[in-house]
């Protein structure tokens, strides 16, 4: 997980939309290992200025 700090950010919602609670908000290099929702839905939300490029993120999940 790379972003520019302060400027791109990803948001983690727990269901199905921005109106979700929000689990978390991660920009930079810190991100949690793992995140678990409620539900069978995780809305993601990423907002960028487009003025640098970095790694980004990769997401892996599972479900039980």
């Amino acid at each position: 997980f790379q972003t520019e700090l302060n400027y791109d950010v990803l948001e983690v919602h727990d269901g199905p939309n921005l109106l979700s609670p929000l689990l978390g908000s991660y920009n930079g290099t810190q991100v949690p290992q793992f995140l678990f929702s409620s539900s069978n839905f995780i809305y993601l939300l990423f907002t960028t200025d487009n003025s640098r490029s970095n790694n980004g993120f990769k997401i892996h999940y599972e479900s039980e």
